[in-house]
């Protein structure tokens, strides 16, 4: 499958996202901070273990420093806290046409204070995005 699939922040829903979707036979790349994970992701695989089943999955991780290229399908899965870092690095690999998934955790959202540099590319701001998928979650109740 063309148009592969960015995940930034490769912990328990970026990682279990990730590993499905590369089941699925999706090109996925799994962007992670801490090294020694990369490395173990791109030697053994994510390891899936639930209720619903296990399972080892093959996929291709990165450290931030080392993703190359732009993307036009974008999972932000870091913890909340950890936003404001997190759009900072993967902002530059953003597509022109490209939209960014939040699919977080974390017992407060940060994005209020996300800023993203002047730009007439119309899906660069991951702060709105993030602030509009706040607003839809916060509302729905």
């Amino acid at each position: 499958m063309a148009d592969p699939i960015l995940i930034w922040g490769a912990g328990a829903i970026g990682g279990t996202l990730g590993a499905y979707w590369a089941r699925a036979g999706h090109d996925v790349l799994l962007v992670d901070k801490d090294a020694d994970h990369v490395a173990a992701m791109n030697a053994t695989g994510l390891a899936i273990e639930g209720p619903v089943e296990e399972f080892r999955q093959a996929v291709k991780a990165a450290l931030p420093s080392g993703v190359t290229g732009r993307f036009r399908r974008v999972v932000l899965a870091v913890k909340a806290h950890h936003t404001q870092e997190a759009a900072r690095q993967l902002l530059p690999h953003l597509a022109d046409d490209g939209y960014v998934l939040s699919a977080q955790n974390g017992g407060r959202w940060g994005a209020s204070s996300i800023s993203a540099p002047t730009t007439s590319r119309p899906a660069a701001s991951c702060a709105a995005i993030a602030r509009r998928s706040w607003w839809a979650r916060s509302t729905a109740a």
